[in-house]
């Protein structure tokens, strides 16, 4: 499932939620310049996840937007983080 929203000056802009399974839940507001202008669908759910990921990262990829300033998917450090004993 890809579920999408943008929120400017406390109003959602863009809200879109599609999955394979279940087709396009919402699809309501301006579209995102990452969606290229083609229509939401169920068969697009996967290019659209990793497309907002790699837009809103600014990670440059195979599905990232054609942009300046953008980062190698390899130079992003992930950080993990874990629940401390409670016990204490």
């Amino acid at each position: 499932m890809f579920a999408y929203g943008h929120w400017r000056d406390q109003q959602m802009t863009r809200c879109v939620s599609v999955n394979a399974n279940a087709g396009v839940w919402c699809d309501e507001g301006v579209p995102e310049p990452f969606e290229t202008g083609l229509p939401t669908s169920a068969d697009r759910w996967l290019d659209m996840s990793n497309m907002a990921l790699a837009s809103s990262l600014r990670l440059n990829g195979e599905a990232g937007p054609d942009t300046l300033d953008l980062l190698d998917w390899e130079d992003v450090t992930l950080h993990s983080f874990a629940r401390g004993d409670r016990a204490r």
